[in-house]
This record gives C-alpha cells, structure tokens and sequence, in this order.
C-alpha cells in the first residue's frame, strides 16, 4: 500500500511540476491529474476491501449481551459448557452399628474368648470387626474369624454364614444380632448397604450424597440348626408355631403382649419355652 501511495504522489508532482516551477496550470494537465488521483484512490479502497470484510466477520461472531449472561451465570447444570462438578455432597450416615466404641468381648472361632475387655466397633458394611488395644493400635477381625461379640451394653452379636440363615448361595459370613438364645434362637439380620449418588444424566434422581442404609430382617429357628425369615405381624406370629397357633393366640391375648415389636415377640417365646 506504501508503493502505491507513492507512486500517485510522484505522478501528480511530474505532472504538475516541481514547487520551482511557477508556470500557469494548464486545464487539460489539471483533468488529468485529477483522473488519476481517483483512480489511485480507488485502487487504495479496492485493496482495503478484505480487510474490512474480515473485520464485520469477527462483529458477526462476537457474543450477544444474554449470551454473556447466560455464560457468567454457568452452573454444572448449564448446557454447552464444561464446568467443575461440585453437587456432590459426600457420604451419610456410616457403616458402623454403634456410634461410638463399645466396650466388650470377642470369641474367637476355634480359641476362645479373650481375656479382657477392650473397645469394639461393628462394620456391618464390611462384616468385620474393629478392635482397638490402648491407645494407638487398631485392628480388623472378619466375620468368619469370630464366633461372637459380646458388648457390656448387653448386646450380643454371632457369626454365622449368611447361606447358613438366609439359604443363599453365599460363602459369606455375617454378623446377626442375637435376640433371644434359649430353645428358639431368634436373630436379626442387620446390613449396612451403600446407596450411591445419582445426579448426573438427564433421568437421574438428583441425589447428590452417598448414603450408608440399613437393612433389617428377622429369623427364628426352633432347632438352633435349621431358619425361617419371619415378619413381626401380628397376624402372622401364630403360623411360627405349627401345631400351637390356638396356645400362642391365648398367651398374646391373656398378656397384652405386642408382638410386632422386639420385645413382645420375645416375651412370647419366653412363655413357650416355659410350657
């Protein structure tokens, strides 16, 4: 562009003269000069055209004021873009069954109970024992290691293969907590599962946390070898006991005993094992 500048100039100056000579304009070298100052101009203009059509593409392009809005409001929900994902909450609840140490007793499988009390703690996500001696060392038994726990709040907990009680095809070991032991045997199952977060995906249920819950089931056995899965309903409760349903239904009446809970159920089984 430099060039071409230049080369009007000194066309203009040849045909005009140098500043030197003073002689009259003549109005057909006065035309001419002016020809050709337009056509150098329209020759600057004709190069300069790419240039301003780049230009109008980049305006084209630019973003629109929503545009900005809606990308300095992006969140991890916002299409199109790509952000941190912070909706995830962590973990509730634990899998522990208690929520502090408890002080008791181990039995060991094939070797006995020890000697002493120490603090225990249940995972009943893991099926395994966690013990701690003194202050600093802290150690896991599993399920099939253990043949009971026995905790100086009065809980007593065995160990036994899930395929044992619940008939499935387990090699599992787990921990049940024991209910009543006498004549009937009267378990509860006690699982910690973990729910996982859901909250991405467009049919995700927008859980945000993983979550530690518990499942519970009941088993009886009358033989301490064979169970059954029972429901504590009322309705139900006589059929546990085949041949005594019309004595069982007598003593829930005569006692008042509510035996859809815990308790009720094991004051009945109390009165059975008496008769």
């Amino acid at each position: 562009m430099e060039n071409m500048s230049y080369k009007w100039f000194k066309t203009v100056r040849q045909q005009k003269g140098t500043p030197g000579n003073c002689a009259p304009t003549n109005p057909i070298t006065m035309k001419t000069t002016l020809f050709a100052a337009y056509k150098w101009l329209l020759m600057i203009a004709i190069a300069y055209l790419p240039l301003a059509a780049i230009a109008q593409q980049v305006v084209s392009n630019a973003f629109t004021e929503q545009e900005l809005r809606n990308l300095g409001n992006i969140t991890p929900y916002s299409p199109g873009v790509t952000g941190f994902d912070n909706r995830y909450e962590g973990v509730k609840g634990s899998p522990y069954w208690y929520d502090t140490w408890q002080n008791g007793y181990v039995v060991i499988q094939g070797k006995g109970k020890l000697d002493k009390s120490i603090p225990l703690q249940l995972d009943l996500y893991n099926q395994v024992v966690y013990f701690r001696i003194g202050d600093k060392v802290t150690g896991t038994l599993p399920a099939k290691s253990v043949q009971s726990v026995i905790l100086e709040n009065g809980s007593t907990w065995r160990s036994f293969p899930e395929a044992e009680v619940a008939g499935k095809k387990s090699d599992k070991w787990k921990f049940y907590r024991v209910l009543h032991q006498d004549k009937y045997l009267f378990l509860a199952a006690a699982d910690k599962i973990l729910k996982k977060a859901d909250y991405q995906g467009a049919y995700s249920a927008d859980r945000r946390y993983d979550e530690f819950l518990m499942e519970e089931g009941y088993y009886l056995s009358a033989d301490q070898k064979s169970f059954e899965k029972i429901k504590l309903k009322s309705k139900q409760v006589p059929g546990f006991f085949p041949g005594r349903e019309a004595r069982v239904q007598s003593l829930i009446k005569k006692n008042g005993w509510d035996t859809e809970t815990e308790a009720g159920f094991v004051q009945l089984l109390q009165a059975l094992e008496q008769e």
